[in-house]
């Protein structure tokens, strides 16, 4: 709150945006340009995803804080609270239709979703690919599971029992 009130609510919101803007139209224009080869062009990528990380630090900074304190201070006292009220509402209400138009969109769009598949399969198969690339394999899971139950049944038998990590 004293980073907005000294700064100011206008010019923390129009550089937030203008970063946010810049950010994603860049993302945009590398995922267009090298989304058919990210094998051979991995440094566009991780550019990519930083631009993301880019973008989620602006909106932290800047509209996530901002916006709430704005609706919060547009109404007078006597309708602050019905005013805050519609204005949660109303986030409530984009968010719905962004989590519902999104998916029908990315069917309708040529690059599918983020992992370039249209199903649940393929995502499950790139999913294992990228286990077997950094060695996580299903039987380590399993061990490292199958483990925390037995630790955990061991708790239960002797609540003051204590577990060391060697």
């Amino acid at each position: 709150m004293a980073v907005i009130d000294k700064v100011g609510r206008k010019p923390m919101l129009l550089v937030g945006s203008v970063v946010m803007f810049v950010s994603m139209v860049l993302t945009g224009i590398i995922v267009a340009k090298f989304r058919h080869n990210w094998p051979s062009h991995r440094a566009a990528g991780w550019t990519a995803v930083s631009f993301i990380w880019v973008y989620i630090g602006a909106f932290g900074a800047t509209w996530g804080p901002a916006s709430w304190t704005l609706v919060a201070e547009i109404f007078p006292l006597s309708i602050r609270a019905k005013g805050a009220s519609i204005g949660a509402s109303s986030n409530w209400v984009n968010n719905f239709a962004i989590a519902f138009f999104v998916p029908p969109m990315f069917e309708a769009w040529a690059w599918g979703t983020v992992f370039k598949s249209r199903t649940g399969e393929a995502d499950r198969r790139l999913l294992a690919e990228c286990r077997r690339e950094l060695g996580l394999e299903e039987s380590l899971e399993d061990a490292a599971l199958e483990e925390v139950r037995r630790m955990s049944v061991g708790a239960e038998k002797a609540p003051d029992a204590r577990v060391e990590v060697a």
